[in-house]
């Protein structure tokens, strides 16, 4: 079996100049957890991922175990 049988053939992709916030919205509207990024002729450059972005954004008392033992602090409901 190859990787075709499971590979998506309409990517959907962002350039380098793309808001993190447009980004994200574009990650949300078609549920997926990494957009590829292309240049100016849509060669691929890179990937913006919600990992990378999570590992960015959260406190590093959270990423440190021993520091704080869950998210609790993180509300569910955005505002």
């Amino acid at each position: 079996m190859s990787a075709k049988k499971f590979m998506t053939r309409d990517v959907i992709t962002t350039v380098m100049t793309t808001s993190i916030a447009d980004a994200l919205f574009t990650m949300c509207q078609h549920r997926i957890h990494n957009l590829p990024v292309v240049d100016h002729k849509g060669v691929f450059v890179g990937i913006f991922g919600i990992q990378h972005l999570l590992h960015e954004l959260l406190p590093v008392a959270v990423i440190i175990k021993s520091r704080l033992m869950g998210l609790s602090f993180v509300s569910d409901n955005p505002q």
